[in-house]
């Protein structure tokens, strides 16, 4: 008869792993105007001490005192906006296209009703505004530098 010797195993296996890191206990929920509340500090540290760049969170509106400030409104025709959806998010749909267009404008105007009492399209909160739709990236850019050079010497 012929037996399997089993015994060439240890009876025990200890394995040794560091401790588990520490997790620190989660952070208190925001709730929207605190969050914008942090942003707008946020937004209004850099703006005393370097020249920057913020691109929405009512940033016109935050920092509608701040000396040199510069805001650009830029648009496009919806066309021309669900084309450059369908490029940069590379989907075939139009209408899905067509749909996130319409959710972010109404997302938008939706948190500046919230934070300023205003509208988005209130054309006199912007010292330029700009049609993408026919004005190109490179044109744009030189414009708004070209505006920044002229209002701050």
């Amino acid at each position: 008869m012929l037996m399997a010797r089993t015994s060439c195993l240890p009876s025990m296996v200890i394995l040794m792993a560091p401790p588990p890191a520490p997790v620190p206990p989660p952070l208190p929920a925001l709730g929207e105007d605190e969050l914008f509340e942090v942003e707008s500090q946020v937004m209004r540290e850099i703006a005393s001490r370097e020249d920057a760049v913020f691109v929405g969170r009512a940033a016109t509106w935050v920092l509608r005192d701040t000396p040199g400030l510069v805001s650009v409104f830029l648009h496009a025709p919806d066309d021309v906006r669900v084309a450059r959806v369908m490029r940069d998010y590379n989907l075939t749909d139009e209408a899905a296209a067509s749909e996130l267009v319409r959710r972010s404008d109404q997302q938008r105007s939706r948190f500046l009703q919230s934070v300023t009492g205003g509208s988005w399209f209130n054309l006199s909160h912007y010292h330029l505004t700009i049609d993408t739709g026919v004005i190109t990236l490179e044109e744009t850019v030189d414009l708004i530098a070209r505006l920044i050079r002229l209002r701050n010497g």
